[in-house]
């Protein structure tokens, strides 16, 4: 398993290259859904997707975690 910081960047380059927001669409999962999964606010997630804000923290963790397990 990797360790921490490499899962935050791993989740990060996910996030602002777009492809986070892909795999969730691909899951037909709504921002909605994937924010309650993770235990953030719909808009956290759409300002990960959008590139307004880089996932960090435990959120982002739980974030990569979900991710990996939709099939990354």
């Amino acid at each position: 398993m990797a360790s921490e910081p490499e899962r935050l960047s791993r989740v990060r380059e996910l996030a602002i290259s777009g492809e986070a927001r892909m795999i969730r669409e691909n899951a037909r999962l709504s921002t909605t859904d994937l924010a309650r999964a993770i235990g953030v606010d719909k808009s956290t997630v759409s300002r990960w997707e959008r590139g307004q804000r880089a996932p960090r923290g435990r959120a982002a963790l739980r974030y990569e975690a979900l991710l990996a397990r939709l099939g990354v």
